[in-house]
């Protein structure tokens, strides 16, 4: 039995046992949230995959009413119009996942910034694409940054989880059951010493 205790005490012994039950109940708690974190994952990835398709079909669109506008315009007047654009406005949060902060995207009112975030020159048909593609791609950016957090904790607990059961829960059992051994061990040695000074006297 490899084990790196050089003296066997019951002080020991007691502090083993102690330490294994945190080991095994820290390991329970992980792997319990590895399990919930691999389900959180599928369904978020699952979210991610169908938004991205929507976002491509819905680019397709914004972009075929783009070549729409213009194909009815000038070079000088594309320039002019979105020359006076202004820049959309976002908002940046955190929500907590299992003590992960993951971040939250949301694109501001636009009609709470002065009809500014889109040039009001624009025709309407594709100031409103433009309208119901943002939040749409707000929402992938943010589903697909979750995923990459997500995937990356997944990893570091699936790492902790392992190095528990393969390495220091093992290792702590081998040391207790080789404390054990000898304690017994003395014990018995004890008991043989103590026989043989009562038959001495």
């Amino acid at each position: 039995m490899q084990t790196s205790i050089t003296t066997a005490t019951r002080i020991q012994l007691k502090t083993l046992n102690r330490r294994l039950k945190i080991a095994v109940r820290g390991h329970k708690m992980l792997k319990d949230k590895y399990e919930e974190m691999i389900k959180i994952f599928t369904s978020t990835l699952k979210k991610t995959v169908k938004l991205r398709r929507e976002v491509d079909r819905d680019f397709v669109s914004l972009l075929n009413a783009f070549l729409t506008y213009r194909a009815g315009v000038s070079n000088s007047e594309i320039s002019r119009n979105f020359d006076n654009t202004h820049e959309i406005k976002f908002s940046f949060d955190k929500k907590n996942l299992f003590n992960l902060d993951v971040p939250s995207v949301k694109l501001l009112d636009l009609d709470a910034q002065d009809h500014n975030s889109y040039n009001l020159l624009l025709p309407g048909f594709l100031v409103q694409k433009v309208r119901n593609f943002m939040p749409v791609l707000c929402k992938l950016a943010e589903l697909t940054r979750e995923v990459k957090l997500i995937s990356q904790d997944i990893e570091k607990t699936k790492r902790r989880v392992n190095a528990l059961s393969e390495n220091l829960i093992p290792s702590l059992e081998r040391d207790i059951k080789y404390i054990s051994l000898k304690l017994e061990e003395n014990d018995r040695a004890s008991q043989v010493r103590l026989l043989k000074y009562k038959q001495g006297k």
